[in-house]
C-alpha cells in the first residue's frame, strides 16, 4: 500500500490516477473496534473507552454518525435536508461535506487523505455505514434481539424467546435525549420506544410464569 501511496502522489499519467482509483475503492481496516450507543445518551467508545476526539463534541458530528446508523443506505440530498432543513441546497451539501470530513476523523483518525474510508462508504449519491466486525451499534443488537424473541415467541420457544427478550430489555440505558431535539429521530426513536415496551412486557410475562414476581417487577417497572 506504501508503493501505491507514493504513485498517487506522482507525476501526472495513467499510474498516478489508477493508483488513486485503487486508493479510494479499498478501504483498510481499522486497527481497533468502535462501538456506538445510542439507546439512551449518544456515546462513542474505542476499545472500551469514550473517544477523545475534539471533532467527536461536534452536535451535527455526533447527529451524522446517529443518522446514518438509524436510516441504512440512504442519499447524500436525503441526509443533507434532513440535518440542515432550513438551508438552501448548496448550503445543505457544503454543510454535509464538511461535516462528513470530521465524522472521518472521528471515526479513522489514521486513515490518509486519498484513503476510502472503512466505516462510511459512498456508492454514487448513497451513503451508509458499514460495520465490517469493527462497529457495533446497540441499535442494530437490540433490533435484532427483539426480533429473534418475537420469532421465537411465535413458534412456541418462550425459554428461547426470553432469552432474547432480556439482552434487548438490557441494550436500552434510558431515554435516547440526545436524539430528541432532532425532527428526523422522532420516528425511528419512537418506535424503537414502542418495541422496547412491548418486548419488556413480554419478557415479564414470560419471568412471571416462570414464577419470579420480583423480576416481572423490575421488568414492568
Amino acid at each position: 500500500r506504501p508503493a501505491v501511496a507514493a504513485l498517487a502522489e506522482g507525476d501526472p499519467g495513467p499510474r498516478r490516477d489508477a493508483a488513486r482509483d485503487a486508493l479510494a475503492r479499498l478501504a483498510v481496516p481499522p486497527t481497533s473496534r468502535l462501538e456506538l450507543r445510542l439507546l439512551g445518551p449518544v456515546e462513542l467508545l474505542e476499545s472500551g473507552a469514550p473517544v477523545q476526539s475534539k471533532d467527536w463534541r461536534r452536535e451535527r458530528v455526533r447527529s451524522l454518525l446517529a443518522y446514518l446508523a438509524l436510516n441504512g443506505t440512504v442519499s447524500r440530498g436525503q441526509v443533507a435536508d434532513d440535518l440542515w432543513p432550513g438551508l438552501d441546497v448548496e448550503a445543505q451539501s457544503r454543510n454535509l461535506r464538511v461535516t462528513l470530513t470530521y465524522l472521518l476523523r472521528v471515526l479513522e483518525p489514521g486513515r490518509g487523505k486519498r484513503d476510502a474510508s472503512f466505516f462510511v462508504r459512498q456508492h454514487g449519491n448513497n451513503v451508509s455505514l458499514h460495520a465490517g466486525g469493527w462497529l457495533t451499534v446497540d441499535v442494530w443488537d437490540f433490533d435484532a434481539a427483539c426480533e429473534r424473541a418475537a420469532q421465537e415467541d411465535r413458534r412456541g420457544a418462550s425459554a428461547a424467546a426470553l432469552g432474547h427478550a432480556l439482552r434487548a430489555v438490557e441494550l436500552w440505558r434510558g431515554e435516547p435525549t440526545d436524539l430528541a431535539s432532532d425532527p428526523w429521530a422522532v420516528s425511528p426513536v419512537e418506535q424503537r420506544r414502542v418495541r422496547f415496551a412491548a418486548t419488556a412486557t413480554r419478557a415479564g410475562e414470560l419471568v412471571l410464569a416462570r414464577g419470579d414476581p420480583d423480576r416481572a417487577q423490575d421488568l414492568a417497572e
